[in-house]
């Protein structure tokens, strides 16, 4: 298998190259489960971020949950809303966005962002 070399946050990492199609490969990354990765690069943002007034994190699932998890974490943010591709059973009253893709998100969440 052929990797690509990739430095982010000071952490090297090697990505393997993956065929997505018979004319299209791809250096797969993936930051679900890379704690070194996640803290690193949520430092990294939180200083660029910091000083932006904001009333609440959101990020689309599922692989910029840890990161949005950990920046909330370092900046002492009680909660933050994740977007769901699909409605799921656990929902109260879901929001869906008009445009495809579709985003949702439960209505309880949704009371944040009003």
């Amino acid at each position: 298998m052929n990797y690509f070399s990739l430095e982010v946050a000071g952490c090297k990492r090697e990505l393997p190259i993956i065929s997505i199609s018979p004319k299209i490969k791809i250096a797969s990354f993936n930051l679900l489960g890379d704690v070194e990765l996640v803290d690193k690069c949520a430092k990294l943002l939180v200083a660029k971020v910091k000083d932006i007034p904001f009333e609440i994190m959101v990020g689309p699932e599922v692989k910029v949950v840890p990161l949005v998890h950990r920046m909330a974490d370092i900046m002492g943010q009680k909660k933050y809303v994740i977007f769901r591709k699909n409605i799921m059973p656990y929902m109260v009253n879901p929001v869906t966005s008009k445009v495809k893709p579709s985003l949702v998100l439960d209505s309880i969440d949704a009371k944040e962002l009003a």
